[in-house]
């Protein structure tokens, strides 16, 4: 993909420099687009991040990584330990069993970085002021320790979204096609692609 994935892409922008309009809910739409897409398949992605979506101005935006999804079981339950940690819901780290609902936390998380350009927890330090340990960092998530933030820039409307998919409790949670419900009409049409 000639953009490559989300996390460069905007680890080389400023935040100003990216409009929400524009160019943020574009990727959004998207990534909701084919969350609801694979969940519709009885696909639950496990391993959302920003380094997971790919950008291409002629393609346009597309999830990628499919190495650690799974079919949903009967039981819509999947096993802990993939994933990258930062991203993951906090029952895919502290039990064995979640279901699709676990993307939804991951897209938060997502949406977070997207607002920030920062990656999910960078501002979690210890009582020294020295960044946390790995086991310490999973408590904090675990514990809803450290609560995510979003910024004025950010719509609205996303932010109220944004919070219901960090939910504690996976019930609690939207769909990704209530996200996507959401979504239109607060995109303009073709902007699916983005320009890079």
């Amino acid at each position: 993909m000639n953009g490559g994935d989300l996390r460069e892409y905007l680890k080389s922008h400023s935040v100003e420099s990216l409009s929400w309009p524009q160019v943020k809910l574009p990727i959004v739409y998207a990534i909701v687009r084919g969350l609801a897409y694979l969940h519709d398949q009885g696909v639950i992605h496990r391993d959302l991040k920003t380094a997971n979506v790919l950008l291409d101005s002629a393609k346009g935006t597309k999830l990628t990584d499919f190495g650690v999804s799974r079919a949903m079981a009967c039981s819509n339950t999947m096993t802990r330990g993939v994933g990258t940690y930062r991203y993951m819901a906090p029952e895919v780290l502290q039990s064995s069993h979640y279901s699709h609902k676990a993307d939804l936390y991951s897209l938060g998380m997502v949406l977070s970085e997207l607002d920030s350009h920062r990656v999910p927890y960078h501002d979690v330090r210890n009582a020294g002021g020295h960044h946390v340990t790995d086991a310490v960092l999973i408590r904090v998530i675990v514990n809803h320790a450290a609560p995510v933030r979003f910024s004025s820039q950010m719509p609205p409307w996303l932010v109220k979204f944004a919070h219901l998919c960090l939910q504690r409790n996976p019930a609690l949670r939207p769909t990704a096609h209530d996200l996507l419900d959401a979504l239109v009409g607060q995109e303009p049409p073709n902007s699916i692609l983005v320009h890079i």
